[in-house]
């Protein structure tokens, strides 16, 4: 049972959609290729879903609004317009930032006037990497001018706030790959840029390739010197880099995903989705038919429930604090410790100033540019400590 939910913050609310047109090469994510059938059950669940968080969730207002996947903009447009029409439904919505993926190649002129008309003001496009042969070999079904016509037609339709997706790390990538792509987008009009190391995961073909020697990527070195010139030539455009993986022009940074960084509330629907409240944790199932089989029998989907303990509570507020330009606020750190953070960690604090890795602050932990390339180093510090 889930009791009511209620906060002084506003929540975040997620929305996954897991279908996609093919699986790509290097995902993991709990996605699968679209069926028509399988679409028009899991939105009917997912609306349910809804149905039965809106009492719980009935004192509280959503400002935010991210329908992610999987691919949302491959689905049947009457489905997405329920979907979008249940979440009016049943939530308190104050939106200030309604979001939705879309990948080049799918949608419609019809589709994005939809959403744009259904109080969408954003969207995000997997652009990846502006090279065709480098889009082949990772199992995109795109193409560069797909990307283009795609994001023209999301523009067109009255959705300005747009941010292209962009990996870094890709086989065959070289630094001009990486400011070719950023070039593109900016050129496009993108105001925000989300810019990410590739991760192999596992099982995934693409790690299967790398590891039998017949897919090579970028060295470590060679990644990083791209990734470096990408940044600095993102600065050069107007891109200020506001977390670690995420720039923006002046006002157009990620309202939502700032909720996952700065630890305020969200709830996830449909599958795998995770939701966070507090310290209180919980994720729901991964599988598909498992999930409409739980919501149709009018049981919540959740498959993972946790706690947070103290010592990783805290943890937690340093590792998405320093993904933050702006840093980890030691007053709010100090509001809930029964030490103070500049006290507890005054040897870490000097040795990482020492370093350069962060920026002088009297009121928060802030990485420097070398400190976010380095922030896993950064935490492990804190780690050893605790």
């Amino acid at each position: 049972m889930i009791g009511n939910m209620e906060t002084n913050k506003k929540f975040g609310l997620y929305v996954h959609i897991p279908f996609c047109v093919s699986k790509c090469l290097y995902c993991d994510f709990a996605s699968v290729v679209k069926n028509n059938t399988l679409i028009d059950e899991y939105t009917a669940a997912l609306c349910k879903e809804m149905e039965m968080y809106r009492q719980p969730f009935s004192q509280s207002a959503f400002d935010t609004v991210f329908i992610g996947g999987g691919t949302p903009s491959c689905i049947p447009i009457d489905n997405l317009r329920r979907i979008i029409e249940s979440i009016y439904k049943n939530f308190n919505t104050e939106i200030k930032e309604f979001s939705i993926e879309v990948n080049p190649g799918t949608g419609s002129k019809e589709l994005f006037r939809m959403l744009y008309e259904m109080g969408i003001n954003r969207a995000s496009l997997g652009l990846q990497c502006a090279d065709d042969a480098i889009l082949k070999s990772i199992g995109r079904i795109h193409n560069v001018p797909q990307f283009i016509h795609t994001f023209q037609e999301v523009y067109s339709s009255g959705i300005k706030n747009i941010n292209a997706d962009i990996i870094s790390g890709l086989p065959g990538q070289t630094k001009e790959h990486l400011i070719k792509s950023i070039d593109l987008a900016a050129s496009l009009n993108a105001q925000h840029i989300s810019m990410y190391t590739l991760k192999l995961e596992d099982n995934t073909p693409l790690k299967e390739s790398v590891m039998k020697g017949d897919t090579i990527l970028p060295s470590e070195d060679e990644e990083y010197i791209m990734s470096a010139a990408a940044r600095g030539h993102l600065l050069s455009l107007g891109y200020q880099r506001y977390e670690i993986s995420n720039y923006a022009k002046e006002g157009y940074e990620c309202v939502h995903n700032l909720k996952y960084w700065k630890r305020y509330p969200y709830l996830g629907l449909g599958t795998a989705a995770a939701s966070m409240y507090l310290d209180f944790r919980f994720t729901n199932t991964p599988d598909i038919k498992k999930y409409i089989e739980k919501i149709n029998s009018d049981k919540f989907a959740i498959e993972e429930k946790s706690t947070l303990q103290d010592d990783e509570f805290f943890f937690e507020m340093i590792m998405l604090g320093t993904r933050l330009a702006e840093g980890m606020e030691y007053r709010k750190y100090d509001s809930f410790s029964p030490f103070r953070f500049k006290d507890k960690y005054a040897d870490i604090i000097k040795g990482l100033a020492d370093e350069g890795l962060i920026v002088p602050s009297d009121t928060h932990l802030i990485l420097s540019e070398k400190g976010m390339d380095m922030q896993n180093n950064v935490l492990l510090r804190f780690m050893d400590e605790d």
